[in-house]
C-alpha cells in the first residue's frame, strides 16, 4: 500500500487534494479530530482494476467546519473555522498502515497558485475592497488565521492642527494556528482611542514587529439614504464581511387561506403567511461589484434589524451587469429564516403624541420622582423592565426578566455539551473559551493578561504548619529536602571545615560517607553524543533510563550487561560494501537441509522489501567482514546459498525469510524455469551456523549475471576494489578493479576504447605482457611477442588459455612477421551497430601485407566469421555455419543477443 496523494499538512477545503492510495486489497480509512480522537468517518474502501483508491475528503469535512457570528466588542477564537484531523489507513491483505494529520480551513480559492500557509499569512479571510466607508454603528469585522505567533494592529488617524495625529492600539494577540474575529466597528475604535478618528488602519504582524498582512483602511461616512440596510454574510473564505445595502425596498407580504367547509358554515383553519422583501444594494463600484458575487452563493446571510442581527434567506437575487455599466446594482429579495406571522411594534413617546389640553383634578400635588436609591425594592418577577441598548445603535430599548431567563435558557440548550462542559462543570466557562496562549503568555480575548503586584511582605507569624507555604520553606534546625535548584553565592560549608566554596571546588570526604542525592552528574564540557560527544556525564533519559556517558570504561575485576550494544559504521572493521541485499536476521530456525532466517517486514513505522533471491549467495562475517586476508580469524563466518525466499506472519508481525544451504556439495535449484546446478556453501572453510542478530549480505549469484556484481571499499586495508561476475566462493578471481594509494590494479578486458570518428565502434583494451613463456597464463586482448611476431590472445572474455601462440591456433591473432607484417581488418558499411532489434549490418574483411591489399590472393573459403555473445550453444551453432563463408557477411537482429563481438579468421 502506497500513498499517491494526500491534502497538505494546512489544507483549504474548497482546493483540498484527495486522498488516493494504491493497495492491492480492501483498505480500512479511519478520519478522526486529531485533539479528541472522536471518530468521524469510519469506512471499508476496495480498490479500482488498476489498484486505485480515491477518497474525496472535501466532501466530508466541509460540513464539519463553520462560523460563528457573536455580538460582542472584543475578539473571540473561531475554534470551528479550522480543525485538525487525522488519517488512519490499514491494508486488510498485508497489515501494513499509515497515520497522517493536517488542518483544514473552511475556504476555497479558485485556482491558488499558492501555498495554504503562505497565502493566509498575508491575507484576512476576506475579499472586501482594503479601502471601505463605514457608519459610526455598522457592525464589520475581520478575521484572521494566524499561522504563526501574531499580533492585531491598529493605527487610528484624528483631525488636528490641519494634520492628523496617530494613536496605535493592540487590538489581539494571537496564538499559532489559531482563528480569532476581531470586532472593527467606528464606534469600537473610537472608544479604545477617546477620539472620533477620521480613518484608520488595521494589520496583523508578527512578534518582531515584521508587517504580516495588507492594510485594511476604514474611513468615517454618513448614512447614504434612509432606506440603507446593513448585510451580513459568510464568505468563501470562512470569515463574515458586511455591505451597506442603500437601494430601493419594497416589502410583500403573501397569505394562502386555507378554509374549511362544514355544511353552510366556513372557517379559516389556518392562515399562511410569507412575507418577503426586496432590496437594491445601490450603486457599486468596481472593487464592491467584483467582491459581492461573494454574497448570493453564502450560506450564512444576516440582517441588522431593529436593535438585534437576523438571519435571513435569500428566494430570487438578480446579479447581473455589463463591464460598460458603471456604477451598477445588484437586488436580491429575502424573508428571515425565523419568520413567524407576529407583530412587534414600539408604542412612540413624546413628540409622537399630539399635544392635549388636559385639566388637572385637584387630588394633591405632583412632584418629581425620587432617585432610584430612595424606591422601594421590586420583588423580581418575569415581567420586571431592564433598560438595554445595543453596540450598533443609539436608541435605548428594554427588555423583561423573563425574556433574560428565556436566552439565557436557550443559550445553555444551545452550548451544553456531552461531557457538561456547560453549566456543569465550570463556573467560567465564558473564562475559559477566551483564555488562549500565544509564546510564553497567557491572554485573554486575544488581549495579553496583566497581573498587579501580590502582596510586598507576609508576617512571619502567620505562616503555620498547615499554611500550603510550609513546605516551601528550608528549615535551618531539621533535615530539609530541596525540591528545586538552589544558589549559593559564597558556598557551602559544614562542621569540620569541608564543602563547596564559590569557585566550586569541593571536599566531600565526610559528606560521602552518607549519602549524595542528585539528578545528573555532568562536566563543565559535557556534550552527549557517541561519535561527537565529549566530557563525562551521568543523568536519567527521557525514558527515566539512568546513562553514563565516558570515553573509556575500565573494569578491574568483573562486569555484568544484561544486554551490550556496540556501534560501528556498516562492517566491524569499517570496511563498507554495496551489493543487492542484506539485513540483520531476528531468528533462525533449522529445517532439514536449511536454515530459516526471518528479517522483520515491518518495524511500525514502514515497511521494507524483501530484496532476496533465490540462488545468492549470503555472507556474514563479524570481523574484517569482506577481508580475503583473514578468512581464517574471522569472529563469525558462512557463506551459504538461498535456495528460497517468502514471507510468514509469526507472533502478529510480518516476517520475511530466506534459507540458507547447509548442503557442502552440489545441489539443483529451478529458477524462472530453468535449471541451475549450484553449490550450497563455502567449503573452504567451516561454516558457522547463522543466530539472531547476525548481518548478512548478498554476495553474488550462481543464477542472475546481473546480482553478481559488488564494490567494496576497503577502510582497513585502505582500498577499493570491484568484484564482477561473483559466482561461486572465490573472492579473488572475480576482482575486476582494485584501487588503492599503494598502487592501482585493472583488468584490460573490463575497459573498452570507442572510436573518435563517431562510428560508436569499440574494442577492449590490450594488455601489453611482453615476451611469451611456457606456461604463461593468458587471457582476453593479451599481447606477447613470441618468434619474431606478436601475437593478441582471443579466447572469450573472462577464459584464459596456456597454450602457445603459433599459426594456425583458434586462440591467437598472429599481428606482425619480420619487418613486413600481415594485417586483417574487418569494416562495416554503416559504420554503426545494431540497435533496439532493428537493421543490419554489413562486415568485410580485408588483408594487408606491408601495408598492400592481399584479400584477393586468398580463396573465399579461407575466411570464417566468429561471433561471441555469452551464450555458448548459439554462438557455437552460428560459428558452425560461417566456416569458409568468404570475406563478407551481413549480420542482423536475429544475430544479436543483447550484445555481441564478430571476428574473423583467416585460414592462412
Amino acid at each position: 500500500m502506497d500513498i499517491l496523494h494526500k491534502p497538505d499538512a494546512l489544507s483549504l477545503t474548497g482546493s483540498m487534494d484527495h486522498l488516493v492510495l494504491s493497495a492491492a486489497d480492501d483498505v480500512s480509512f479511519v478520519l478522526k479530530y486529531a485533539d479528541s480522537g472522536q471518530t468521524i468517518v469510519q469506512h471499508v474502501y476496495t480498490p479500482s482494476k488498476n489498484g486505485r483508491i480515491e477518497v474525496d475528503l472535501e466532501r466530508i469535512i466541509t460540513p464539519l467546519l463553520s462560523f460563528r457570528l457573536q455580538d460582542r466588542q472584543e475578539p473571540y477564537r473561531q475554534t470551528d473555522i479550522a480543525r485538525r484531523f487525522r488519517i488512519e489507513i490499514k491494508e486488510k491483505k498485508t497489515n501494513a498502515a499509515a497515520s497522517y494529520a493536517f488542518t483544514a480551513l473552511r475556504a476555497g480559492i479558485d485556482r491558488l497558485a499558492d501555498t495554504a500557509d503562505a497565502w493566509l499569512k498575508g491575507n484576512f479571510l476576506t475579499w472586501q475592497p482594503t479601502v471601505k466607508p463605514v457608519t459610526y454603528y455598522t457592525p464589520e469585522f475581520l478575521t484572521y488565521y494566524a499561522v504563526e505567533d501574531s499580533v492585531v494592529k491598529c493605527k487610528a488617524y484624528t483631525e488636528q492642527d490641519g494634520g492628523h495625529a496617530e494613536d496605535i492600539l493592540t487590538l489581539a494577540s494571537l496564538g499559532k494556528d489559531t482563528v480569532w474575529t476581531v470586532p472593527l466597528q467606528y464606534a469600537v475604535i473610537a472608544g479604545k482611542t477617546g477620539k472620533l478618528p477620521s480613518y484608520y488602519d488595521v494589520w496583523v504582524e508578527d512578534t518582531a514587529g515584521t508587517r504580516l498582512t495588507y492594510v485594511q483602511r476604514y474611513y468615517a461616512s454618513g448614512i447614504r439614504s434612509e432606506q440603507e440596510q446593513w448585510v451580513l454574510f459568510e464568505n468563501s473564505l470562512g470569515g463574515i464581511d458586511t455591505f451597506r445595502a442603500y437601494g430601493d425596498s419594497e416589502n410583500t407580504a403573501k397569505h394562502t387561506h386555507n378554509i374549511a367547509e362544514i355544511g353552510d358554515d366556513a372557517e379559516e383553519y389556518r392562515v399562511d403567511t410569507v412575507r418577503e422583501y426586496k432590496k437594491n444594494t445601490g450603486h457599486l463600484s468596481l472593487e464592491e461589484r467584483k467582491w459581492l458575487l461573494d454574497f448570493f452563493p453564502s450560506l450564512g446571510k444576516f440582517l441588522y434589524a431593529g436593535n438585534h442581527i437576523r438571519r435571513i434567506v435569500v428566494t430570487e437575487s438578480d446579479a447581473t451587469w455589463k463591464t460598460s455599466e458603471l456604477p451598477s446594482a445588484y437586488s436580491f429579495t429575502y424573508r428571515y429564516a425565523d419568520a413567524r406571522p407576529y407583530l412587534n411594534i414600539t408604542r412612540p413617546e413624546g413628540a409622537a403624541l399630539r399635544t392635549l389640553d388636559i385639566k388637572i383634578p385637584d387630588i394633591g400635588s405632583f412632584t418629581v420622582a425620587p432617585r432610584l436609591a430612595e424606591l422601594e425594592r421590586l420583588p423580581l418577577s418575569g415581567g420586571a423592565l431592564f433598560p438595554v441598548q445595543s453596540p450598533y445603535s443609539d436608541h435605548w430599548n428594554i427588555t423583561s426578566a423573563a425574556a433574560l431567563l428565556a436566552w439565557f435558557a436557550s443559550e445553555v440548550k444551545a452550548n451544553y455539551g456531552d461531557d457538561g462542559a456547560f453549566g456543569h462543570r465550570h463556573d467560567n466557562m465564558s473564562v475559559l473559551q477566551a483564555l488562549n496562549r500565544i509564546g510564553n503568555y497567557l491572554t485573554l480575548d486575544a488581549q495579553k493578561i496583566s497581573a498587579g503586584l501580590a502582596d510586598v511582605a507576609v508576617s512571619a507569624q502567620s505562616l503555620a504548619p498547615e499554611s500550603t507555604d510550609w513546605d516551601k520553606i528550608v528549615r535551618t534546625d531539621k533535615d530539609t529536602l530541596v525540591r528545586a535548584v538552589t544558589t549559593f553565592l559564597k558556598g557551602i560549608y559544614v562542621a569540620g571545615g569541608r564543602g563547596i566554596d564559590k569557585d566550586g571546588t569541593a571536599n566531600l570526604l565526610d559528606l560521602f560517607s552518607r549519602y549524595v542525592t542528585a539528578e545528573s552528574l555532568k562536566s563543565r564540557d559535557f556534550h552527549s553524543g557517541l561519535l561527537d560527544g565529549s566530557g563525562y556525564g551521568i543523568y536519567e533519559d527521557e525514558h527515566g533510563k539512568s546513562v553514563a556517558e565516558v570515553d573509556r570504561l575500565e573494569v578491574r575485576q568483573k562486569a555484568t550487561f544484561a544486554e551490550l550494544e556496540y556501534i560501528r559504521l556498516a562492517f566491524t572493521t569499517g570496511d563498507v560494501g554495496y551489493t543487492s541485499a542484506g539485513g540483520r536476521i531476528a531468528f533462525v530456525k533449522k529445517t532439514g537441509n536449511v536454515f530459516r532466517c526471518y528479517f522483520l517486514a515491518d518495524d511500525g513505522e514502514k515497511r521494507v522489501a524483501n530484496e532476496w533471491r533465490v540462488g545468492d549467495m549470503a555472507m556474514c562475517r563479524t570481523a574484517n567482514l569482506l577481508s580475503r586476508t583473514t578468512k581464517q580469524a574471522a569472529d563469525r563466518y558462512y557463506w551459504r546459498l538461498v535456495v528460497n525466499t517468502g514471507e510468514e506472519t509469526t507472533g502478529g508481525k510480518p516476517y520475511y525469510f530466506i534459507d540458507l544451504s547447509d548442503t557442502r556439495g552440489s545441489l539443483e535449484l529451478t529458477v524462472d524455469g530453468k535449471k541451475h546446478v549450484c553449490v550450497g556453501m563455502d567449503t573452504s572453510t567451516e561454516n558457522d551456523v547463522p543466530q539472531a542478530e547476525d548481518d548478512i549480505i548478498q554476495l553474488g549469484s550462481q543464477t542472475d549475471p546481473d546480482r553478481q556484481y559488488a564494490y567494496v571499499i576497503y577502510v582497513s586495508e585502505g582500498k577499493r576494489v570491484d568484484y564482477a561476475g561473483i559466482n561461486d566462493y572465490d573472492l579473488t578471481r572475480h576482482i575486476v578493479n582494485e584501487f588503492s594509494p599503494r598502487g592501482t590494479t585493472i583488468r584490460s578486458d573490463s575497459f573498452k576504447v570507442i572510436s573518435g570518428a563517431g562510428t560508436g565502434t569499440s574494442s577492449p583494451l590490450v594488455c601489453e605482457r611482453g615476451a611469451w613463456y611456457d606456461g604463461a597464463v593468458s587471457g582476453h586482448y593479451d599481447h606477447w611477442s613470441h618468434n619474431n611476431a606478436t601475437w593478441l590472445c582471443i579466447v572469450g572474455k573472462g577464459m584464459t588459455t596456456t597454450a602457445e601462440p603459433k599459426d594456425g591456433s583458434p586462440e591467437w591473432l598472429k599481428e606482425t612477421y619480420g619487418e613486413s607484417s600481415t594485417e586483417l581488418d574487418i569494416f562495416t558499411d554503416r559504420g554503426n551497430i545494431i540497435r533496439n532489434g532493428q537493421g543490419t549490418v554489413t562486415l568485410t574483411a580485408v588483408v594487408t601485407h606491408g601495408g598492400k591489399d592481399i584479400t584477393d590472393t586468398f580463396p573465399m573459403s579461407a575466411f570464417s566469421w566468429t561471433r561471441n555473445s555469452g551464450n555458448k550453444t548459439y554462438d557455437t551453432e552460428w560459428n558452425n555455419r560461417h566456416v569458409g563463408v568468404g570475406k563478407t557477411i551481413t549480420v542482423n537482429a536475429a544475430d544479436i543477443f543483447k550484445r555481441a563481438v564478430f571476428e574473423c579468421i583467416l585460414d592462412n
